[in-house]
């Protein structure tokens, strides 16, 4: 396939209700577990936004992320959320309306690899866990620092899922489990590569942020239920057996109930400036 060819995974390719309404609530449920909140809160902060600045979201899904960015904006600046898909799009209006933001978050549907917006419109540009599902990235990137002005800050934040650790787990079966989630995704590395191909993509000062969220199952079950989800998918796959499935989250189940279970990744904020 062309290096150029675009691609994209199954969150790439949302199409019916039941698509969207499980996309909705995974990212609202995420989005609001407290290591995410904190991770949100650090890489924003290497936006440096202020109010009355423009600032691009790219994949913004239900605008979790933008609605943060928003507030840093407001009230004279304009947070403009663009996704792919118009009914995500159409939950963070709404619940844009609800924070008393409509006034600086706009929604914008189009593809991340062919932005609607003329050149150096933007003081800043971000997206998140978008690389690691869409393909080339580098058009996303290009698109991006394109419509950044000269000096303005590119941000992308990915998840590395090789560096996901569960506990408990039986050690070959949780590595088979991990391992094929990590490549079902269209890039499940991307994370480590961001600072390279930012770097390439002619971004200037590019800096590497590690951040580690941690869930012990004491703020809600939003990452234990994906966690739990994650054996069905490594079952679909053939890569464990029913045995080995069953097994598993009976001992994950346990350690959860019981407060000695740990779920991990790293995400890598990256940034860099537009020349």
């Amino acid at each position: 396939m062309p290096e150029d060819a675009y691609r994209s995974d199954r969150w790439g390719r949302l199409a019916t209700a039941e698509d969207f309404a499980h996309a909705a609530h995974t990212l609202d449920a995420v989005g609001r577990h407290p290591s995410e909140a904190a991770a949100r809160a650090a890489y924003l902060a290497l936006l440096d936004l202020r109010p009355g600045q423009s600032v691009l979201e790219v994949g913004a899904g239900t605008g979790v992320i933008a609605r943060d960015a928003a507030r840093r904006v407001a009230p004279s600046g304009r947070m403009a959320a663009l996704d792919a898909f118009e009914p995500l799009l159409a939950i963070a209006r709404a619940d844009a309306a609800r924070a008393g933001l409509s006034n600086v978050l706009e929604t914008h549907c189009a593809d991340a690899r062919d932005l609607p917006f003329a050149d150096r419109s933007f003081d800043a540009a971000y997206c998140h866990w978008l690389l690691i599902h869409l393909a080339p990235a580098t058009k996303v990137v290009r698109e991006m620092m394109r419509v950044t002005r000269a000096g303005g800050r590119v941000l992308c934040v990915e998840a590395d899922w090789e560096t996901a650790a569960v506990h408990p787990g039986e050690r070959s079966v949780t590595r088979r489990i991990l391992n094929t989630c990590c490549d079902r995704h269209l890039d499940g590395w991307m994370g480590r590569k961001l600072a390279d191909l930012m770097r390439g993509c002619g971004l200037a000062e590019v800096t590497v942020h590690p951040i580690v969220c941690a869930d012990e199952g004491r703020d809600g079950d939003a990452w234990f239920a994906y966690v739990r989800s994650r054996a069905d998918v490594a079952l679909a796959a053939g890569a464990i057996t029913p045995a080995e499935c069953d097994a598993w989250l009976e001992m994950l189940d346990a350690a959860y109930t019981r407060g000695g279970y740990l779920f991990s990744v790293t995400q890598f904020a990256t940034v860099g400036l537009v020349r």
